[in-house]
């Protein structure tokens, strides 16, 4: 963004952050996050479809809430879970009025997962399972066009001797249909008599197994 001839980026963008939260640990092994967060930014840098690159645009502000947590049954048996709940906005139009959401910009996801890991003399076998999702997010600032959310599972299971450890990854194991990349984008076809208004994306990938050693 520094090195383009309109509307260049800043290389330092001035930033006011707060946030409170605290550590909780109500059990034995459970170890809980909470934290509250508003952060203004002076330039909000966005992602452009057209050039394939970020740009510069206005001020924004964006406040939320962060949950995760950490819990170990025991040396062998654990889980873990993370959401967020974002609100990202221009701060104003020139003039007054509403400048709109920040494209993109997340509004909830979620990551967590369990897995075991017990250890039998010299063999440790382990698996696991892990979901991450996204909600649904505004592609636009004005919320007309829409990029779609996700919820994907992926597993693991593994076995290790001494220094030898043979895995197996899936990769959404639901082989769900889904859009890794989306963004709005415009553009016209040449039997289309004007530009149209649309969601670009680039398609997630199905389900997949991948071995390792």
């Amino acid at each position: 963004g520094l090195v383009l001839a309109r509307n260049p980026a800043r290389l330092m963008t001035p930033a006011a952050g707060y946030e409170a939260g605290a550590p909780l640990k109500p059990l034995p092994g459970l170890h809980v996050e909470a934290a509250a967060f508003l952060l203004d930014l002076d330039s909000e840098l966005v992602w452009s479809g057209d050039t394939g690159g970020t740009e510069a645009s206005g001020q924004s502000r964006r406040y939320g809430l962060e949950l995760s947590g950490e819990y170990h049954v025991s040396n062998w048996l654990y889980a873990d879970a993370e959401a967020t709940f974002t609100h990202a906005a221009y701060v104003g139009a020139p003039g007054g009025g509403n400048a709109g959401v920040v494209a993109l910009a997340p509004t909830r996801t979620f990551t967590g997962g369990i897995g075991v890991r017990p250890t039998f003399g010299r063999w440790t076998p382990s698996a696991s399972i892990r979901v991450k999702s996204i909600a649904d997010r505004a592609a636009t600032p004005d919320g007309s066009l829409v990029a779609e959310g996700f919820t994907l599972f992926d597993g693991e299971v593994g076995l290790r001797y001494r220094m030898v450890e043979l895995g197996l990854d899936v990769q959404n194991i639901g082989d769900a249909t889904w859009r890794e990349v989306s963004f709005a984008t415009d553009s016209r076809l040449r039997w289309e008599p004007k530009t149209v208004s649309g969601i670009s994306y680039s398609p997630g990938w199905p389900r997949t197994a991948i071995g390792h050693a």
